[in-house]
C-alpha cells in the first residue's frame, strides 16, 4: 500500500460529532479518545494507539490488520466501523465499500476542518454543500473550502491539511 493510504477503525457515531456544527460528519476525524471512556475499550485501545496495527502515518496498512483491531472492540458499548482514505489517487480498488466523501484533515490524529467547521458564518456556505455524510462529493469542493480556510481561518502556518478520500469499508 502507498504512503498516504490505509484503513482507520473509527466510532460509527461520536456524541461530540451529534453536537457539532457537522452532525451528519463520517469522516477521517472519528478516531476513538484515548484513555477511553469506559474499561472495555482499555485493552483494544491500548492495543490500537500502541500496538503494532498502525505504520509512522498513524493508518493501519492491511484490512486483514483493521479489521483483527475491530474485533478487539467487540465487547464495546460504542459502535465501530472501518474506513479506507487515501490522500491522492486511490491505490487500492475496493472490492465492496461505499463512497462516503473528501474530508480536509491533517495528520495523524487526524483533526478535521470538515468536521469541525468554524463558526463564522462564512464557512455556512460551504456547509451547505456538504453530502448526506457530512463531506464534500467532490475533490474540487474540497480543495475550495481548504483554500477559503487557510485565507480567513487558519491560525498556525505551519499546520499541514491534507484531502482525504473516505470510504466505507463493507465487512460483510
Amino acid at each position: 500500500m502507498n504512503r498516504g493510504e490505509g484503513f482507520l477503525v473509527v466510532l460509527r457515531s461520536p456524541e461530540e460529532v451529534l453536537r457539532s456544527r457537522n452532525p451528519h460528519y463520517r469522516g477521517i476525524d472519528r478516531l476513538p479518545p484515548y484513555p477511553p471512556a469506559n474499561d472495555d475499550d482499555q485493552e483494544a485501545l491500548d492495543e490500537y494507539v500502541f500496538g503494532h496495527y498502525k505504520n509512522d502515518e498513524g493508518l493501519i496498512p492491511e484490512l486483514a490488520q483493521a479489521k483483527e483491531l475491530l474485533s478487539k472492540f467487540a465487547r464495546s458499548r460504542q459502535e465501530f466501523e472501518i474506513i479506507y482514505v487515501a490522500d491522492h489517487e486511490p491505490g487500492m480498488n475496493l472490492q465492496s465499500g461505499q463512497f462516503l466523501g473528501f474530508d480536509v484533515a491533517g495528520q495523524s490524529p487526524f483533526w478535521s476542518i470538515v468536521g469541525d467547521l468554524p463558526p463564522d458564518p462564512t464557512s455556512r456556505v460551504f456547509a451547505d454543500t456538504l453530502n448526506k455524510h457530512g463531506l464534500f462529493d467532490s475533490k474540487e469542493d474540497a480543495r475550495r473550502y481548504l483554500e477559503t480556510y487557510r485565507s480567513r481561518w487558519q491560525e498556525d502556518p505551519d499546520l499541514v491539511l491534507r484531502i482525504w478520500e473516505v470510504h466505507l469499508v463493507d465487512l460483510r
